[in-house]
């Protein structure tokens, strides 16, 4: 087995092939763009991840209260929710 370094020539030997090399070089590329779509994606107003004033926080809680959801009902907890976010 050749060592990486040749000390007759004195240059770096290349052990892959050319198409391994591609393929290395085709997938970090790949890699790269999908990671820098999902960094960039655009926040749309109607997201409910996206980041709310504390008067629109107030504002959607003031109507579930409204439609009837019950903030202290936590033994029906999931069944409210359910129930108002239809009713909306």
């Amino acid at each position: 087995m050749p060592l990486p370094f040749d000390a007759v020539k004195g240059d770096l030997m290349i052990s892959m092939t050319s198409t391994t090399l591609l393929f290395r070089l085709v997938l970090g590329a790949l890699l790269c763009v999908s990671a820098a779509s999902v960094w960039t994606q655009a926040v749309h107003p109607d997201d409910s991840a996206a980041a709310k004033t504390r008067a629109q926080v107030r504002q959607e809680f003031l109507e579930w209260r409204a439609a009837g959801y019950d903030p202290a009902d936590w033994l029906d907890y999931p069944d409210n929710a359910l129930r108002t976010s239809r009713a909306n």
